[in-house]
């Protein structure tokens, strides 16, 4: 157990979250989990009442009860359960940011970084390295150049495609300052494995003097 749990640890790591968006993603994790568990001992519970502890013929009209409750209504209401609670907190993971906006750019095979403050005429540009505020939502507009990319901050939120010719827009909220890793979630070509960069979560005060 403890060797398994050690990967839940890490600036990499989706189990630890360090951001709002990435904590609801975490309990959304955690509720469906618990969704599974309780279906798949449920299930199993069932086969194991009919094969050792009432091994016996069963009544027709017993066994269609048994199908249609086991089987049927109670799989079914347990999972929409879980889906309609899981689609009332996805407008929560497309909330509009708070003033700042960050262009990235996929390119081959780096990042392109461009920071546009709230009235800035021109850009900060910076290659393979993101920089946010903590406690601040922040607009990323991610674009790509020739082939499909996916944008992903495990620790931070949850992963967005970047699709060339198409402008998508993903917004973070991170809540603990420090460094995590990101990555291209998404095959891109023979350099894949070049597409990582580094995330630095900075307090409002620290991010505002280094953007100066």
């Amino acid at each position: 157990m403890p060797l398994f749990l050690a990967a839940c640890e890490g600036r990499q790591s989706a189990l630890a979250p360090a951001g709002e968006d990435a904590a609801q993603l975490h309990l959304l994790f955690l509720v469906m989990l618990g969704g599974a568990v309780v279906l798949w001992l449920a299930l199993n519970g069932a086969f194991y009442v009919v094969t050792r502890l009432r091994p016996g013929q069963m009544s027709v009209r017993h066994a269609d009860r048994v199908i249609l409750f086991g089987g049927v209504i109670f799989p079914t209401v347990l999972v929409g359960a879980l889906l309609a609670w899981g689609l009332s907190i996805m407008p929560e993971q497309r909330a509009t940011g708070d003033g700042l906006v960050v262009r990235v750019t996929a390119e081959e095979w780096w990042w392109r970084v461009e920071y546009w403050p709230e009235g800035a005429e021109a850009p900060v540009i910076t290659a393979n390295e993101i920089r946010l505020p903590a406690g601040v939502r922040t607009e990323l507009k991610l674009n790509a150049n020739r082939y499909i990319h996916s944008f992903w901050v495990p620790a931070l939120g949850g992963k967005m495609d970047m699709i060339p010719g198409r402008e998508t827009v993903l917004t973070l909220r991170p809540e603990i300052p420090g460094l995590y890793r990101g990555q291209c979630a998404e095959f891109c070509g023979a350099s894949h494995a070049m597409m990582a960069f580094e995330t630095v979560i900075l307090e409002p005060a620290a991010f505002d003097d280094w953007l100066a």
